[in-house]
């Protein structure tokens, strides 16, 4: 079953903005620390958007437009939870209208799409199901943050067009996003992972976790069984052994003195091990664009979960 993921900082979690709209069971997994496949790995849409990106901040300059504070990352404390929301801005434009007279600022929201979702997204606005409506959540947060009104442009990755729209009030309030994420630390405190799904999201990080669409199949022997109770066993202790093991090795530590210790049957050392990273954040300040440097490899995983009874809570386990 998961538990609640804890990140470096001082920060029990990290909420990204862009997934303030994406279906609770997948926040609320995200939070427990369950592993999200990345569903965006062969989905070149996501790597052509930074290209996108850039010609269309080159046309609106073109056109008049000061645009400022690119990738300018915001950030919200959650009080009470130790948490934090952040998330990478486009920017924000200012139409020039003479030397020394623009119009007020605005946040600038700049989406790539397809031709088929660019033509839908033109017809039906923001009332557009799937991807628009987790933008909604996302630019509602940051035009809350800058108390900026939005200017969203959206480019036809097929054609060129663009389209702009410019949205005056955010979509959802404030109390509605703290509310949101305030109902996702509640349930992942209490370890309560919903098991039906708010919306269909596609593309889903947790789809695995997607057990309500899977079908019951028989198989004429019992190898399946017999291997999948067996392994609900083990597991069961696992986390028991695993407890024992680290508390042995700690005083294991303090007995040796911290000294490497030759035993008939055994050696004792301690050693000492440095794990490097990146801080991508200061990267990013320093104007370097992390994500084209990305490299993804997409996994697969078995996943077991215990059917619970209608008392009990759900078992679940995954690798």
């Amino acid at each position: 079953m998961g538990t609640v993921a804890d990140t470096s900082g001082g920060y029990k979690y990290e909420y990204r903005a862009s997934s303030l709209g994406s279906c609770l069971k997948s926040l609320i997994a995200g939070r427990l620390g369950y592993d999200g496949l990345d569903v965006y790995s062969d989905m070149q849409v996501l790597k052509e958007g930074d290209l996108h990106e850039g010609d269309v901040v080159n046309r609106l300059r073109e056109q008049g437009f000061i645009v400022s504070r690119q990738q300018e990352e915001l950030e919200y404390v959650l009080s009470g939870f130790g948490v934090r929301i952040t998330g990478h801005i486009d920017g924000v434009s200012q139409f020039r209208r003479a030397e020394n007279e623009t119009d007020p600022p605005c946040l600038l929201e700049i989406k790539s799409m397809g031709d088929s979702s660019f033509k839908d997204f033109k017809r039906r606005g923001w009332g557009t199901p799937g991807l628009i409506q987790k933008y909604k959540w996302q630019t509602s947060f940051y035009m809350h943050m800058l108390s900026m009104p939005m200017m969203f442009v959206c480019k036809n990755r097929n054609s060129g067009e663009i389209y702009t729209d410019l949205v005056k009030v955010p979509f959802y309030s404030w109390a509605e996003i703290v509310a949101r994420l305030t109902a996702v630390e509640i349930a992942a405190r209490n370890n309560d992972l919903p098991e039906k799904c708010e919306w269909a999201m596609y593309p889903c990080p947790y789809n695995y976790l997607h057990e309500e669409e899977a079908e019951d199949i028989y198989i004429g022997d019992d190898d399946l069984s017999q291997l999948v109770a067996r392994y609900i066993e083990l597991r069961d202790r696992r986390d028991e052994l695993a407890k024992q093991c680290k508390d042995l090795l700690g005083q294991i530590k303090d007995a040796s003195g911290g000294k490497k210790v030759s035993l008939p049957f055994a050696t004792v050392s301690v050693v000492e091990k440095t794990t490097k990273g990146y801080d991508i954040d200061k990267m990013r300040e320093n104007g370097i664009d992390v994500d084209e440097y990305e490299k993804v490899d997409l996994s697969r995983f078995v996943t077991v979960r215990k059917k619970k009874a209608k008392e009990d809570d759900e078992d679940s386990d995954h690798s």
